[in-house]
């Protein structure tokens, strides 16, 4: 075959083609990275943060005296106390109720300390049945207002509410500290919804309704809630809620919704007893 009769060569892709190893095309390659000096990263660090970054220092701690969340203990002994704490291994109150027939009334004790001879908290006086007569709340000096008096606050069942089949408990109460702190209105109701639900899922309650037109709403402050589970000691839970979590209500109206709220479930129990009497 004659060259001018051969096939012409194939003709082959740029991407394909392997190129030359002349000097040249050495020269163009980047240098070796076995050659360089390396030298090791510095430690991480993680960032630092103040603590006015973290906590503003405008917000004030989450409660003054009474934890955010307790639980009611039935001490299944010959007494009626009721211990109060965040666990049944962590206590830090204790409730005793005393009856005297003679004069047809009955207190309340809140002891400062899981025992019933821990020195009172607040006293709540009232009649037998809880509900009949006013209800005197009295919450005594403590140390961390030595020159403040006691702080007295009465209550009593409100039948006339309207538009609601059972009574309301409504009271006035100090808010804030100091002397000047001016009093707010509360009152407890009884109540199924979701506040309740969030406490036990299958309980019903009272909760504590902020009715001060101070406040943007009528809130929802402090709460109560029936011990639904097959415990055989423990009977509630109560829990303060919404601006009652801010720690800016004040020590005295802590202990006032807590000892009111031990009120409220005492009459349940009442209205339970004489139900079951009836029946």
């Amino acid at each position: 075959m004659s060259l001018s009769q051969r096939e012409p060569a194939p003709i082959v892709p740029a991407h394909d083609r392997v190129p030359p190893c002349g000097n040249e095309e050495l020269s163009q390659r980047p240098p070796s990275y076995a050659s360089h000096k390396t030298e090791p990263l510095p430690p991480y660090a993680p960032p630092e943060y103040t603590r006015a970054a973290r906590v503003p220092s405008t917000i004030q701690p989450a409660t003054s005296k009474v934890p955010s969340a307790l639980n009611g203990y039935w001490q299944w002994k010959l007494t009626r106390t009721i211990l109060l704490g965040v666990s049944a291994e962590k206590t830090h109150f204790a409730v005793s109720t005393h009856t005297h027939v003679f004069s047809n009334r009955q207190s309340i004790v809140l002891h400062d300390g899981p025992s019933g001879k821990h020195p009172p908290l607040a006293t709540l006086e009232s009649d037998i049945t809880g509900s009949k007569r006013p209800c005197t709340i009295t919450v005594p000096p403590h140390r961390e207002a030595p020159s403040q008096g006691p702080v007295v606050v009465e209550f009593h069942a409100n039948p006339e509410r309207r538009y609601h089949r059972e009574p309301s408990f409504p009271f006035s109460c100090v808010v804030g500290e100091g002397k000047g702190a001016p009093a707010e209105e509360f009152e407890w109701r009884r109540s199924h919804g979701k506040e309740i639900k969030e406490l036990d899922k299958y309980s019903s309650g009272w909760k504590l309704v902020r009715m001060s037109a101070t406040a943007a709403t009528h809130d929802v402050v402090a709460l109560l809630a029936h011990n639904s589970s097959m415990s055989m000691t423990k009977a509630f839970r109560f829990a303060l809620y919404g601006s009652g979590l801010l720690g800016t209500m004040g020590r005295d109206w802590e202990v006032v919704a807590l000892i009111s709220a031990v009120h409220m479930f005492n009459l349940d129990l009442q209205t339970a007893a004489t139900v079951a009497a009836t029946a």
